[in-house]
């Protein structure tokens, strides 16, 4: 299986009676369902469900559920690979409905296939099979803000937060959303919750920085923007940082026009085409406004490099 795994529920979210001794879930750096052995160690157990997939007969739709999140994780945002998974999952779900990893992950891909009332309707029926799962909680905030339903989208990301205290995630996309509607007061609330409990987070201090490009205070964004850590101790860059923070120093440096550093900085973002922020934002489009900064720092006389 994938590196990076953790198991799927805190100690804190395992209720009584809740053990699964014969098959155990992780959940992938992505965020995907995996399934496992007991004790989240090995290959998951086969169990009795068999169907055909194409001319392909699947014995084990537990292994066949951890193929598919190997091939959900390689294809990013591509929609045409996105659908065939969506596919596959909707093949599995028919021989085994109430499969939580199969319910959890197609509701994760209809997301990123834009479908949020899609994604509603199996990530409802993953939270009804594993209701103390924090994640499942999450993804149907997202999927409810996507598609408008504003007290929806408070209410699960409440729960979300309720049901694992120890992941700020959560208080962030309050405070997200809050920035969204222009409710600024309120989202600096969540944001420095979050600063409090965790010091070091970069989505809430990103979330404090867009607070001040609101208030076209670009140069205390910057700086706040320039607080986040992206190296470690010896000079390596960290993975563990959100990568939107270049785009926001991009829009700055343009805003400045300072356009070689709208290039550094767009660089550094598309360095990494895996990166999330590429579900959200084109990749092409980033490389569009990274061009356009590249001409107008040629034109200004400032020295760069293809």
């Amino acid at each position: 299986m994938a590196q990076g795994q953790d198991t799927l529920l805190q100690p804190l979210e395992i209720l009584p009676g809740q053990t699964v001794p014969q098959g155990t879930f992780l959940k992938s750096k992505r965020d995907y369902i995996l399934t496992a052995g007991p004790a989240f160690q090995g290959e998951p157990p086969p169990g009795s469900v068999r169907f055909l997939f194409g001319d392909t007969e699947i014995t084990n739709i537990a292994a066949f559920n951890n193929e598919l999140v190997t091939r959900a994780e390689a294809a990013g945002s591509d929609a045409a690979q996105l659908e065939a998974l969506r596919d596959a999952y909707l093949s599995a779900l028919r021989a085994d409905p109430q499969f939580f990893p199969l319910l959890f992950n197609l509701g994760r891909i209809y997301l990123l296939l834009r479908m949020p009332e899609k994604a509603q309707l199996y990530l409802e029926r993953a939270r009804d099979q594993v209701p103390e799962y924090a994640r499942t909680y999450y993804y149907l905030a997202t999927a409810f803000r996507r598609s408008g339903d504003h007290r929806a989208t408070l209410a699960n990301y409440r729960l979300a937060y309720k049901k694992n205290p120890f992941d700020p995630s959560a208080l962030v996309e309050l405070g997200n959303f809050y920035l969204e509607q222009k409710s600024g007061e309120r989202a600096y609330d969540y944001f420095r919750q979050v600063q409090k409990g965790w010091p070091g987070n970069s989505d809430a201090k990103i979330g404090l920085a867009r607070l001040e490009l609101d208030r076209r205070n670009l140069y205390m964004a910057r700086e706040i923007l320039y607080s986040i850590e992206t190296e470690d101790v010896s000079g390596k860059s960290r993975e563990d940082y959100n990568r939107l923070l270049h785009y926001y120093l991009a829009i700055i440096a343009v805003d400045l026009r300072d356009y070689a550093e709208a290039v550094r900085q767009f660089d550094k973002l598309l360095a990494h085409p895996e990166d999330p922020f590429f579900l959200e934002i084109p990749i092409m489009s980033i490389q569009r406004r990274r061009d356009i900064a590249f001409r107008l720092a040629e034109a200004e006389g400032s020295v760069l490099q293809e």
